[in-house]
């Protein structure tokens, strides 16, 4: 039998803070300066400032910073120290502000909970069971690196998601908006691998759906097979962004002090049917 003591100073330890207090701010300009050094910087683009700051003013997320880079891609990064990157190609490919803010919040929702600092504190902790405590600045270093060409973790990527469809809720933008991008982006399931530090699409589409009945204490429940129940009547849709979008625009009302319905078929909010098409 392991002594109580023991365990408790084994818990203790493993506890405590690896890296120092300010280390991803110490070591960000060293990895940007790594990372963006072949990435062409985009003018300012004016619709994208509004929703970052509007995200940034509801989440209370000042220390982060929005730069925009030339790439056909359809993409968005976090770099430590709270720096958001969007591609030009995401700008192009976002249907609207809300799918946009989506995935800038996907963004912020890495700085406000740490997931760089997470994931740099997990390699330590493996590396340091084979390596020993030696060389400790070294192995920070290098799980910085790795942290980020890696990728944070799938369970990260999942906390982000929520973190984001909960942040466009609060600043008012469909949170249905998410699944509705995101089934734009589905890739063949077999490009990811168990494995993997980003779940494919399909897996986060299913997440987002999860997150309507969570915030509606189980009034609002849709599946992306296309059946959306609202209070005890359902509705059925044939594509993810006409359900997503039209149980984002209940939730919001939901959640405002009405209550959304299904009549006739249709849902409605105060009596106006509330259809989103594609």
């Amino acid at each position: 039998m392991i002594p109580v003591t023991l365990l408790l100073a084994c818990q203790i330890a493993l506890a405590q803070p690896i890296a120092p207090p300010d280390f991803e701010n110490t070591v960000s300009p060293e990895i940007i300066a790594s990372v963006t050094k072949d990435w062409t910087i985009a003018a300012d683009d004016p619709r994208a400032t509004r929703i970052f700051s509007s995200l940034q003013s509801t989440a209370g997320a000042g220390a982060c910073s929005l730069t925009v880079i030339e790439k056909e891609s359809v993409n968005a990064f976090y770099l430590p120290g709270g720096k958001v990157y969007a591609t030009s190609g995401l700008l192009s490919a976002a249907k609207n502000d809300a799918e946009l803010a989506f995935v800038l919040a996907h963004e912020i929702g890495h700085y406000q909970k740490r997931h760089f600092i997470r994931a740099v504190e997990r390699m330590m902790r493996e590396r340091q069971k084979t390596v020993g405590a030696g060389g400790k600045d070294a192995l920070l270093r290098a799980a910085a690196k790795d942290a980020v060409l890696d990728g944070f973790g799938r369970d990260t990527e999942f906390e982000a998601d929520e973190y984001a469809f909960r942040l466009l809720t609060e600043a008012g933008y469909n949170p249905g908006a998410g699944a509705s991008f995101l089934s734009r982006q589905v890739i063949p399931s077999a490009a990811y691998a168990p494995g993997d530090s980003h779940p494919s699409p399909v897996e986060r589409i299913k997440h987002q759906f999860t997150l309507f009945a969570r915030l509606s204490t189980g009034y609002i429940f849709a599946e992306p097979s296309g059946r959306l129940l609202v209070g005890n009547k359902a509705v059925v849709f044939r594509t993810v962004p006409a359900e997503a979008l039209t149980a984002g625009a209940l939730l919001l009302a939901y959640r405002s002090g009405v209550k959304p319905r299904i009549e006739y078929g249709v849902p409605t909010i105060a009596g106006r049917a509330v259809v989103y098409k594609d």
